[in-house]
């Protein structure tokens, strides 16, 4: 019978710690709870920081971004001065090479109009013989 009553004994020892161990098991959960509920509140916090830092750095980009979009615009009145004054001290040059090169189409192309003209003539002249050597009257030349 020293089994029945070993058994009976771990029967009350198992009886008699259940207290205890309910009490630890409740305090590992009030810890565990505990535990949630700072790392919630952390979390909370540090995303109301994050909010704050991301309001803050939106409105400091944005101001560089308007800072740098009015820097581009000055920039590019400014350039649009300097070109429009330097075309304005070329103009007359260019005005010049334009109408030399103009004038020297013109030439050319009356150049080729008066060589055209020859060679039709030429043309002419030369089917007037070929026809005069096949009827054999005189030739009537064309000008």
């Amino acid at each position: 019978m020293g089994r029945v009553d070993s058994m009976k004994a771990v029967g009350r020892e198992i009886k008699g710690s259940y207290d205890e161990r309910l009490a630890a098991v409740s305090s590992i959960r009030r810890e565990a709870a505990d535990y949630t509920a700072e790392i919630q509140m952390e979390h909370r916090e540090m995303a109301t920081q994050l909010r704050e830092d991301l309001s803050k750095a939106r409105s400091v980009l944005s101001t560089d971004v308007s800072i740098m979009e009015q820097e581009m615009k000055r920039e590019h009145r400014e350039t649009g001065t300097q070109l429009r004054k330097d075309l304005s001290k070329i103009r007359p040059a260019l005005r010049q090479d334009v109408s030399g090169l103009l004038k020297s189409y013109r030439n050319m192309i009356t150049g080729i109009k008066k060589d055209h003209q020859e060679v039709v003539n030429a043309w002419h002249d030369l089917v007037a013989t070929m026809q005069s050597k096949r009827s054999g009257a005189p030739a009537a030349a064309r000008r």
